[in-house]
């Protein structure tokens, strides 16, 4: 079609793909739409819709809808001036159009790939992060990762540190998220500009959480490997300005050591977190964790305690909420059940913030408790209903823990043919992933002597302790 009587949508679409510089496949694509429709658009056969020549400028030639209005209404301008210059002249005026418009375009493009002015990293940084991240939420992992490739507003230290606390969040509930968030962090640290060595401490920030990852999943080694990577990172880097916060590594890798059963190490590393961590109380939570591995529960207790200050002066209604419930499970083991009832309480009245799992716990520590003040059909109620909860999030270590908790106290009262229907449930745990061999060979005795009617509340509660200890050391037999 003549370009003179082209509708200006028409002129529009060319003159952005021209220049965004790719080819009518390529931008298509970008957009969302074929080849087909794009050269229609161009050849004035179709008019493309606002939406379109709004995606065309954003996503093709990086600019925003306003700018496109602006240089388009310039070259109307410019080719209007040429031609009352030129009646006459018309193929003459319009190659000098055409050729001053590529001109232009190859202007742009150059102006477009110089770099961004640098604004010194600022705390207030964070807040934006925040809003952005919201925004990516909304988003599948691909399209964010392609929104934040595309937008050098969005490759920020701040996006990057957020992305990495929304992968730590996501841990205990999705796995494949937290690898999302984790993944979308290690590819900001990499757009994120700065001094080579202000970018090295971010890469190293960034791959400490995806170590962190690996360890959730239960690859120790691999996790192991890519955290020294991360320390040799950090420690090759600076940051002058304070903004990441120095002690997160050390709780990470307390964490991993906490799960490699490398107790002392996790727990010298917390030790040199708190003084410097802007988040003291998490170092002092994982300490607590690592104590209640070790089955140390009054150290775990103290530990928790001494979080209590710094919890009180922060905004986070999920960390006080894991708090309680982690220092209410120890408080169970110390048979100090007024002040965790007092604790759960309080998680019951506000359970912001927690997760599916999270919740299946508070039905099996109320059950825990009113089994330690003696009310023995209160706590068979909660345990039954906690044991549903975890069979149905398939967390089998925890079914046969509350099993054996309500195994125990029926057998207190002599009440072995419930106690039978309840072993049925154990065939479950058997084929369940998730329970390890010594675990499973402490839970086949258990079920063999309930089968020949030999079972005891004694030998419950022997399986039930062995179990909180297996967990946290599978290589632990059962004798």
């Amino acid at each position: 079609m003549n370009h003179e009587v082209m509708k200006a949508e028409n002129r529009k679409a060319r003159m952005l793909r021209g220049l965004s510089g790719k080819s009518q496949r390529r931008a298509a694509g970008e957009i969302g739409r074929s080849a087909t429709l794009l050269d229609q658009w161009e050849q004035g056969e179709r008019v493309p819709g606002e939406e379109d020549l709004k995606r065309l400028a954003e996503r093709t030639a990086g600019i925003s809808r306003e700018d496109a209005d602006e240089l388009m209404a310039l070259y109307e301008t410019q080719r209007q001036a040429f031609r009352r210059r030129s009646e006459g002249m018309g193929a003459v005026v319009d190659a000098l159009v055409e050729s001053q418009i590529r001109h232009g375009a190859r202007a742009v493009r150059r102006l477009l790939k110089l770099p961004l002015p640098q604004s010194q990293p600022s705390p207030e940084d964070r807040r934006k992060a925040e809003i952005q991240l919201a925004e990516l939420k909304r988003l599948d992992s691909r399209l964010r990762l392609a929104v934040v490739r595309l937008n050098p507003e969005y490759q920020t230290w701040a996006l990057m540190e957020t992305c990495c606390e929304a992968a730590v969040e996501e841990g205990s509930q999705d796995l494949k998220q937290s690898a999302a968030w984790a993944r979308l962090a290690l590819a900001i640290a990499k757009w994120v500009r700065g001094s080579e060595e202000w970018r090295r401490r971010g890469r190293g920030y960034a791959l400490s959480h995806w170590a962190n990852l690996l360890k959730v999943r239960g690859d120790l080694t691999a996790a192991d490997g890519r955290l020294e990577e991360a320390k040799g990172l950090w420690l090759a880097g600076s940051d002058p300005t304070s903004l990441l916060d120095p002690g997160r590594l050390l709780d990470l890798e307390g964490s991993l050591r906490k799960a490699q059963r490398r107790f002392a190490e996790a727990l010298s590393c917390f030790e040199q977190a708190v003084p410097i961590s802007r988040f003291p109380e998490r170092a002092l939570i994982m300490a607590g964790a690592t104590y209640d591995a070790m089955g140390d529960h009054e150290q775990a207790i103290a530990a928790l305690q001494k979080a209590a200050p710094y919890l009180d002066r922060r905004d986070d209604p999920r960390l006080k909420n894991m708090w309680c419930l982690n220092l209410g499970s120890n408080l169970v083991h110390a048979s100090r059940y007024d002040e965790a009832a007092d604790l759960i309480n309080k998680v019951k009245r506000c359970p912001a913030g927690l997760g599916q799992l999270d919740l299946a716990r508070i039905p099996w520590l109320e059950g825990r408790i009113q089994a330690g003040l003696g009310r023995r059909s209160e706590a068979l109620r909660l345990l039954a209903e906690a044991r549903e909860r975890f069979a149905a999030a398939d967390m089998f270590y925890d079914v046969a823990l509350a099993l054996l908790e309500e195994a125990a106290l029926l057998l207190d009262e002599g009440r072995t043919e419930e106690v039978k229907a309840l072993a049925l449930e154990l065939a479950r745990v058997f084929e369940a992933k998730g329970v390890h061999r010594e675990a499973l060979a402490a839970l086949k005795v258990f079920g063999e002597a309930v089968r020949r009617e030999a079972a005891s509340a004694d030998l419950a509660r022997k399986v039930l302790r062995f179990l909180f200890q297996a967990r946290h050391d599978q290589g632990l037999r059962f004798e």
